[in-house]
């Protein structure tokens, strides 16, 4: 019994010791600025490399749409136009009852919004575009041309809407 003990004692020693090596390793940069009191530059790059810059959005603006003319817009598109380029505000977009049919596009120049829609089942962003219209250059449109809204912005959503 005695030397069951002293195996898992040392079983127990050696898992420790390989377990503060592994963790040493792994977190190398963190134990090091942590932990030395030098002034080093290596130390001070490695302090400051654990600080980011804040790039999200600064400030929040909500604006309306709704079909029956009460609301900032009448649709959802001119809505998006009135965001200016390389917005950095969170935009919502509350967009009232509705059916609105329209073509949407959000450009890649402006990120941070959001469409609210009253409810999927009363609004909704439709056009009637088909995989074999014609566009504008007489070619087909094919499938990835058809939708109704389209989004090239970064952190863009959707909620309440269909």
């Amino acid at each position: 019994m005695a030397q069951l003990t002293n195996s898992l004692n040392y079983l127990f020693s050696v898992s420790l010791l390989l377990f503060v090596l592994l963790h040493c390793l792994c977190f190398r940069f963190s134990l090091v600025a942590a932990c030395s009191n030098s002034n080093s530059t290596d130390d001070q790059q490695i302090q400051h490399h654990h600080h980011r810059k804040w790039i999200g959005p600064s400030g929040h603006k909500v604006i309306t749409v709704s079909l029956n003319g009460h609301a900032q817009f009448r649709s959802v598109q001119d809505a998006v136009d009135s965001i200016p380029k390389n917005n950095n505000m969170s935009i919502v977009i509350k967009i009232a009852p509705g059916f609105y049919r329209e073509k949407v596009v959000v450009p890649a120049t402006k990120p941070y919004i959001t469409f609210k829609g009253a409810g999927r089942d009363v609004t909704a962003i439709e056009w009637h575009d088909r995989a074999s219209d014609r566009g504008p250059d007489g070619q087909q449109l094919r499938t990835y041309q058809t939708a109704s809204v389209t989004v090239y912005a970064n952190y863009f959503s959707a909620r309440n809407i269909s």
